[in-house]
């Protein structure tokens, strides 16, 4: 699929999420950020060796608690970069597709193939991923 076909696609995706979700009642939107966050936090706590202890605050006896989401610290710079290599998950699902890893100084690196759709950035390392019907180069 050309690139400019999938940002429409996405872009319309995005579009219908809006027009469900933008009238929802407080506890409807709640559910649904619930239902979004839920599998984010228990992916991170068991697959980025940084966060395992970090979320500890919304897992009291391994259960999730988000009455207490606001007992997680701020991620700093300085912590972001003294901790690159624990902040990349060890294992990501199947629907982020293949990883590219690399190093870079002074400016953002310019991979070959396309669109990338994230770039994780962390003192001079990148990680790039794409979703699963977009080869890497």
């Amino acid at each position: 699929m050309p690139v400019v076909d999938r940002t429409d696609k996405m872009v319309l995706q995005f579009r219908d999420v809006l027009a469900e979700t933008e009238r929802l009642s407080p506890d409807e939107l709640e559910a649904y950020q619930r239902q979004l966050l839920e599998p984010l936090l228990l992916h991170a706590r068991q697959h980025v060796p940084f966060y395992a202890q970090r979320l500890a605050p919304v897992f009291p006896g391994g259960k999730l608690d988000l009455s207490r989401f606001h007992e997680i610290p701020i991620l700093t710079r300085a912590q972001a970069q003294a901790n690159g290599k624990t902040l990349a998950a060890v294992d990501l699902p199947p629907h982020v597709g293949d990883v590219v890893e690399g190093t870079f100084s002074g400016t953002v690196p310019r991979l070959s193939g396309g669109n990338i759709p994230s770039v994780t950035v962390t003192n001079g390392r990148f990680r790039a991923t794409r979703s699963i019907d977009q080869p890497l180069p």
